[in-house]
């Protein structure tokens, strides 16, 4: 006796989706993935480890810290608006902020776009450690695994 199993199109998408992922994440991948069509989740998940020395896995819900890497989709997203007519880079804080204090309310998108704003490098100081590149360097040999390579 055979047996059929049919799945509708979006869950036969949904197994492809986790099956590719699968084996992504046995060769080493990690990370959250949501997947939207139209603007409806069809697939999130989470894939590896948040935390590998508490063994805390990364699910869906797992926030990143991205550093600078949202930069660049963050002024294709200007641009894109400006395109549309939504803005212009030579608006200003004010024009998207109540109470800017004086001395920023004249910052451009554009400024802050290209780092000419005036506005100091680490705006949020206590989210950062001063750190020698040798302290640097050492702590990363300290967390080093096979999966890494120090460059």
């Amino acid at each position: 006796m055979n047996l059929v199993f049919c799945q509708s199109p979006a869950n036969q998408l949904e197994s492809q989706i986790q099956s590719y992922l699968d084996r992504l994440e046995e060769a080493g991948f990690s990370g959250a993935v949501l997947i939207a069509q139209n603007g409806e989740v069809i697939f999130k998940n989470g894939y590896g480890l948040a935390d590998r020395k508490k063994y805390i896995p990364i699910t869906s819900e797992t926030v990143f810290d991205t550093g600078s890497l949202s930069k660049q989709f963050t002024a294709a997203a200007i641009v894109h608006l400006e395109e549309q007519g939504k803005l212009q880079v030579t608006d200003t804080l004010a024009n998207f902020f109540d109470n800017v204090p004086s001395d920023k309310a004249d910052i451009t998108l554009h400024q802050l776009l290209t780092h000419s704003s005036g506005l100091p490098p680490y705006v949020y100081q206590g989210d950062f450690v001063k750190t020698s590149r040798k302290e640097a360097r050492a702590f990363i040999q300290s967390c080093r695994n096979d999966s890494y390579r120090l460059l």
